[in-house]
């Protein structure tokens, strides 16, 4: 949801997984295509849309996840293997 840009003021991420709860079978941590047909129907009457138009932003939001994460600085001591000392020097 995240991804495809569909939360907003109507529809957070509360309210995703409460969608998810209530379509995921009990114990389970996944669904099949019917239980995300049956989510997609729940999203489109939280934001007030028609099922198609839910469905046209997911699939033109550019497919799979946008991971994001972060990137270390560099630290001279642990990066540059010449300020080594001790047991680590030549390693």
């Amino acid at each position: 949801c995240k991804d495809s840009g569909l939360y907003n003021k109507k529809y957070t991420s509360t309210d995703a997984d409460l969608i998810f709860a209530k379509v995921c079978p009990k114990g389970q941590r996944r669904i099949i295509f019917h239980d995300f047909e049956n989510a997609l129907k729940l999203v489109a009457e939280k934001l007030g849309k028609d099922v198609g138009e839910v469905e046209d932003q997911i699939m033109t939001s550019g497919g799979g996840p946008v991971l994001k994460g972060t990137e270390a600085d560099a630290v001279r001591f642990h990066d540059d293997k010449s300020t080594y000392t001790g047991a680590h020097v030549g390693k």
